[in-house]
Formats: C-alpha cells, sequence, structure tokens
C-alpha cells in the first residue's frame, strides 16, 4: 500500500505535467494563430508609404496584383503608380487611401492606363 507522502507525491506531479500540457497546448494554439497571420499577410497585397507619402514597402502579393515591382515603387511616390476610382467613378491619385478600403476605392493593375476607366 502506498504511503501518504508518495500519494501526494504522485498527485503533485500529476499536477506539473497537466499544466505543463495546458502551457504546451496554449503555445500551439499561439503559434497556429500566427501562422494563419502570416499566411494572411503573404496573401494579401500590401504596400506602405511613409508620411510624406513615399512607397517604403511593398510585398509579393501587392506585385502580383498590381503588376508593379519593387524597383519601380520603392521610394516613390504612391500616386505615381496608384490611381483609384471612388464610388460614383471618380479617379484621381489620392494623397492617403484608408488601410481598409472605406470608400470602397479600386487600384488599377500597372498595365491599365492612369485615368483611363
Amino acid at each position: 500500500m502506498p504511503s501518504v507522502a508518495s500519494s501526494v507525491k504522485k498527485s503533485l506531479e500529476l499536477a506539473e505535467a497537466v499544466e505543463e500540457t495546458a502551457i504546451m497546448q496554449e503555445a500551439y494554439e499561439s503559434s497556429l494563430r500566427v501562422n494563419e497571420m502570416n499566411r494572411l499577410l503573404l496573401e494579401s497585397g500590401i504596400y506602405a508609404m511613409d508620411a510624406n507619402g513615399r512607397t517604403t514597402f511593398i510585398n509579393p502579393a501587392a506585385m502580383r496584383m498590381t503588376g508593379w515591382t519593387a524597383e519601380e515603387v520603392l521610394g516613390k511616390p504612391e500616386h505615381l503608380f496608384v490611381n483609384h476610382v471612388r464610388p460614383g467613378g471618380e479617379t484621381g491619385a489620392m494623397q492617403l487611401a484608408p488601410v481598409r478600403g472605406e470608400n470602397n476605392s479600386i487600384i488599377w493593375r500597372k498595365e491599365k492606363p492612369i485615368g483611363n476607366s
């Protein structure tokens, strides 16, 4: 028959194992969320500008979607390569486009001449 001390020790070891398993499960689920965010970032067309409107970043998905290369856009003002069509058909460059596209603007591909719809 096991002693009380032995039973307590086994219970403590089991509690530690359960806690470690919960920590490992949480870390695993966190890594899955990070992987999903990274996948979405890689699949989404993203470009960034500095405070002066010059392009500082464009990811491969944005290059595929727009037809522009990083060499063509980095360091250049956005309005040289991005033309927006606003609701109602109004076209033209915008100084700052909302990150979520709240105004439903459309960014033309490189092959489409700027200013033509």
